[in-house]
């Protein structure tokens, strides 16, 4: 599994755990989180709900989405992750589900599967549409309520594309780290944009 070069107090245990030297922590600034979490329920409650960007009958989006599952199969099956079945996965930044059905689609047991995401109204979505044995969770991914080594696999897709804060960054991804076990593997999926108004939007 890829080692993060950054570390917090939670990864700082993590590295311990797998007897590697700590990093040094970053100091989060007072109220840094709470503004981060207001700023990104803000950006997203300027979202159409409907976007038609984002339907599976765009054409870009669904190619996008049939190219992102082809890479990631062929990755599961490349590093002796398939079958799914007795994986446990946590999937950071759930958001309506969408991963979490694709992963159980693919053969992830649902009482194996659990995501966590900051926006209410999304985690009502994703209840409707997922199996009642998945477990959702409300929570900042920045303070992850599961015990070290718990998973093994721990997925995001585009969440850091969402938080501009940099200590709230380092906090998600080394939480990710601690909660993932030594065996286990982080599917990291994001953007890279180059685009003024959009980093400024989001």
């Amino acid at each position: 599994m890829r080692r993060w070069p950054f570390s917090t107090d939670s990864s700082r245990q993590g590295a311990q755990r797998r007897g590697e030297p700590a990093q040094p922590a970053l100091v989060p600034r007072a109220g840094s989180s709470q503004s981060e979490e207001a700023r990104i329920r803000a950006a997203y409650a300027k979202r159409q709900q409907d976007d038609a960007r984002y339907s599976y009958f765009s054409r870009g989006n669904l190619f996008e989405k049939q190219e992102c599952e082809r890479r990631l199969l062929t990755l599961l099956k490349r590093y002796g992750l398939a079958p799914l079945q007795t994986k446990k996965i946590l999937d950071v930044g759930c958001g309506t589900g969408a991963q979490m059905r694709a992963f159980i689609q693919w053969g992830a047991r649902p009482e194996h599967m659990t995501g966590i995401d900051l926006l209410v109204d999304h985690l009502v979505a994703a209840r409707h549409v997922c199996p009642e044995a998945v477990s959702i969770v409300c929570g900042n991914a920045a303070a992850l309520a599961f015990p070290d080594a718990t998973f093994d696999l721990v997925v995001q897709f585009t969440v850091f594309t969402s938080v501009l804060d940099a200590v709230m960054k380092h906090q998600i991804a080394s939480e990710m780290l601690r909660v993932v076990k030594d065996e286990g593997f982080i599917v990291w999926y994001n953007f890279h944009i180059n685009n003024p108004h959009v980093i400024e939007e989001f």
